[in-house]
């Protein structure tokens, strides 16, 4: 699977503070209270964030028939307590349980509470459709067909009500004094009904829901009890006499001197084709025998859940400094990313109940760990510069966890026993497919971050498939100070030019990417350090995202000439593991980001503008924005950054050409392991991810796709020769 690392789209947890907000009741989540969420793409950086919702509200959020969702698509279930992993078990099934609806013998007006639209009235100035008199301010106001009603007044229009107050939405938001208000109303309402009408069944209200598998079962159960009753013979007054006993084959004695009877699990009834049927009472049997095993499996589960959440609230109550320690002790490495703390926590307690997996064997420098996505032990090191590696096991080889002991004077442990369990427990029958929340849409598009031709750009109005509307033009507009190009969405673009070295003339500007199939991580990150025209202010403008699209951010930082150029520095090395100073022997570091090299030679020949375009038109601002971006000379010649080059192709700009060198010598790679038999899916992922790091595509939010095919080795040969074009 490419994208086997991708976020599952929702996630479960505990609340570990009390900073969150749901985002259906916008009310604060408690710590330490149930919470689930909905991951999508980040806006600011090229990355999934978590929208957190209480418990309850998740499950309101959720619409039956359009979302989808099973336990394999949830994150954290493994670090819930038993009673709430059952909880939300229980919960999923209802949400996927199947509804026969009952059609209504008579055409009653019923009211559906549950789709009833209400909400309290934020004034005292708006009037119900019905009787003209004022909301108060905080009751329960009906919107129906954009008009607004009491709720009393809303029941006059209808004959019946299905569902309870409960189920109206934002029932929990009104205040109690409306909640007994509506109660009184709608039994007023029940009791004027039942007056009104001949009294009516409550079950045959309409609309009303019937569970397919309740009714199935109770139908069994019924089924099953008439048959267990022996055929009885009744006298005319209806007194019961002794059962008729009903001679069958299996109770034919045997014709051995013993009288040995058949085992009744040896009696075999075949059909006319010469298949066998199995017994009512063998099927009981055995399901009997099922039921008891998954009682066991369950206790096992809760057993293990229990001892996991044990070690947890142990080692959370531990300092960080002592939660490293015990890490270093047992030859682990520290958790990489975001939320390291609760990485520790789980990996400790995961540890401390199992033992501790021994380094992956496949790769130097990975170690094994449980991944509570993929419910799974995976390696977290790299099988190459530009691949993650592809272990994974659901029960490694462990070695025993060790305490040190000055932890054990320090710290209660009273009752907790470590290297409990030799191996994880898995529920079987839940390793379902998983599912796609429904995402919002992306930012991002096919002209999000391509320079247009003035021409160009009207067609494309005309046609509606894009815009030029002025955050696009800043966006994507360059300045060219000094021979050099500056980004203009740097505030202080105008007043400033890229830095360059006093030795060499080179520029301290750099353009970084990385890309990983199976993360769908396609990045971009570049740095400008930037000199003030005027005075010697310098300037550290970094800006980063997807390629592509417009997620992303930017910030930019002030500084004296030799901080600024520390910094510069500093960051180039935090982001590629390399010196900038030795860039052109630049060696790509697993994890890290890879140094794009480009070529703006020709802007270099251009100097400065004299007059920074639209600095002194009188004309408003909303008529000057389309006719710079009409009469723009710069972006006619060459898009403000090469003369020949198409951004859609270049998407973080003109590649040099040693650039594309290596981009050939990858794809010669590719077509030669396309041609070994059997295929290595895993080399060819590698070469994939070189060569979308090597040259970077706008894949927009899109998954990259492996290059797997001599047709596709055929399209970026293709597509690299047109780069060779533009020199």
């Amino acid at each position: 699977m490419i994208n086997s690392n991708v976020p599952l789209p929702y996630a479960i947890e505990y609340a570990k503070s009390a900073r969150s907000t749901c985002k259906k009741c916008r009310k604060t989540i408690s710590m330490g209270a149930l919470r689930m969420s909905v991951n999508h793409q980040a806006s600011f950086f090229d990355g999934n964030i978590d929208s957190w919702f209480h418990y309850p509200c998740f499950w309101l959020k959720l619409i039956k028939g359009q979302d989808e969702i099973n336990i394999s698509s949830i994150r954290g279930v493994d670090w819930l307590q038993w009673e709430d992993q059952e909880d939300l078990r229980e919960q999923i099934k209802k949400f996927k349980e199947p509804y026969v609806y009952v059609p209504r013998t008579s055409s009653i007006n019923a009211l559906s509470l549950s789709e009833m639209k209400a909400e309290r009235s934020a004034t005292n100035r708006g009037k119900c459709t019905k009787c003209s008199i004022n909301f108060i301010k905080g009751e329960i106001k009906v919107n129906h067909k954009s008009k607004a009603f009491h709720f009393k007044c809303h029941l006059e229009d209808f004959d019946n009500v299905t569902e309870t107050l409960e189920q109206i939405r934002g029932w929990a938001d009104f205040d109690d004094c409306w909640k007994v208000n509506a109660t009184n109303d709608l039994a007023a309402f029940i009791e004027s009904k039942k007056s009104a009408n001949a009294p009516q069944q409550p079950d045959n209200d309409a609309g009303t829901a019937v569970n397919v598998e309740e009714a199935l079962e109770t139908c069994a159960i019924n089924s099953n009890s008439q048959s267990q009753v022996p055929p009885t013979t009744k006298s005319e007054d209806d007194q019961q006499i002794e059962p008729v006993k009903t001679v069958s084959f299996d109770d034919q004695p045997s014709s051995s001197s013993g009288k040995k009877r058949v085992a009744i699990d040896e009696i075999v009834k075949l059909d006319e084709d010469g298949s066998s049927e199995e017994s009512d009472f063998n099927r009981k049997r055995r399901l009997g025998k099922e039921a008891r095993l998954a009682e066991v499996q369950k206790r096992r589960l809760k057993r293990q859940a229990d001892n996991l959440l044990q070690n947890y609230k142990l080692f959370s109550d531990m300092s960080s400094s002592d939660r490293l320690a015990i890490l270093s002790e047992n030859n682990q490495d520290l958790p990489e990313g975001h939320d390291q703390s609760t990485q520790v926590l789980e990996r400790l307690s995961d540890y401390a109940v199992y033992g501790c997996p021994i380094d992956c064997q496949k790769c130097p420098n990975g170690k094994i760990v449980y991944n509570s996505s993929r419910r799974t032990y995976v390696c977290t090191g790299y099988a190459t510069e530009y691949s993650k590696c592809a272990f994974e096991s659901k029960n490694p080889i462990r070695t025993p966890f060790i305490m040190p002991k000055r932890m054990y004077t320090k710290y209660d442990m009273k009752g907790i026993v470590f290297n409990v369990l030799s191996e994880r427990i898995y529920l079987e029958g839940e390793e379902e497919e998983i599912v796609r929340s429904n995402k919002r849409q992306s930012k991002g598009g096919v002209f999000d971050n391509q320079f247009f031709y003035a021409a160009e750009q009207m067609d494309a109005l005309q046609r509606g498939s894009g815009t030029a509307s002025s955050s696009d033009a800043a966006s994507n507009t360059h300045i060219i100070k000094n021979g050099t190009l500056v980004d203009a969405k740097f505030s202080l673009a105008s007043q400033c030019h890229v830095f360059k070295n006093e030795t060499d003339g080179s520029l301290y500007q750099a353009t970084l990417s990385f890309t990983d199939l199976t993360q769908n991580k396609n990045s971009y990150y570049k740095m400008q350090l930037l000199k003030n025209d005027h005075s010697d202010n310098y300037y550290l403008f970094r800006s980063w995202g997807r390629v592509g699209t417009e997620v992303g951010d930017s910030m930019f930082e002030r500084f004296h000439k030799e901080a600024a150029i520390n910094e510069f520095q500093k960051m180039f090395h935090e982001k590629t593991s390399n010196e900038w100073v030795y860039r052109k022997h630049f060696r790509k570091i697993a994890g890290k980001f890879n140094y794009v090299e480009t070529d703006y030679s020709e802007i270099a020949e251009l100097g400065d503008q004299d007059v920074i375009p639209g600095s002194k038109t009188l004309l408003p601002k909303s008529v000057k924005e389309v006719v710079m971006s009409i009469f723009d000379v710069e972006n006619m010649k060459s898009a403000l950054k090469s003369f020949e080059m198409d951004i859609n192709k270049m998407p973080l700009g003109r590649l040099s050409r040693n650039q594309i060198n290596q981009a050939f010598a990858v794809l010669n790679d590719v077509s030669e392991l396309l041609t070994e038999m059997p295929i290595n899916t895993g080399k060819l992922l590698d070469a994939s991810n070189k060569f979308y790091t090597i040259i970077p595509h706008n894949f927009g939010m899109k998954v990259p796709e492996p290059i797997d095919s001599f047709h596709k080795v055929k399209a970026s040969f293709k597509t690299i020769e047109s780069f060779i074009k533009t020199f």
